[in-house]
């Protein structure tokens, strides 16, 4: 086992640092070769909205202007339910039930 003294350990600091430094260097000189010729009057420079997002942006609003509930098959619904027409097996309740239940929870 090494125990380093203060001298060592305020040299290792140092030699830590310098490299720091160095690869602080390197990466600011990469990133300057990087955008050389992409600097200059930007003043007419425009944003662009890829296709992608555009597209998302649309779906969003179709989304949105979508009515929440479908009123037609409420109308439909509560005819057959008042004509007696309507009628719901307790078991096909009950097995929704669990279904959604194990989807809600990632069983299935």
């Amino acid at each position: 086992m090494r125990i380093h003294s203060k001298e060592n350990s305020a040299d290792l600091s140092k030699a830590t640092e310098q490299a720091e430094t160095q690869k602080a260097r390197e990466a600011r000189k990469k990133l300057v070769e990087l955008n050389a010729g992409q600097e200059g009057d930007v003043s007419g420079a425009r944003p662009e909205i890829s296709s992608e997002a555009k597209d998302l942006a649309k779906a969003r609003d179709v989304a949105l202007s979508a009515p929440d509930v479908r009123e037609e098959k409420i109308v439909e619904l509560r005819r057959r339910i008042q004509a007696g027409e309507y009628n719901v097996k307790p078991d096909d309740i009950a097995d929704k039930m669990v279904e959604d239940h194990m989807r809600t929870h990632g069983i299935l």
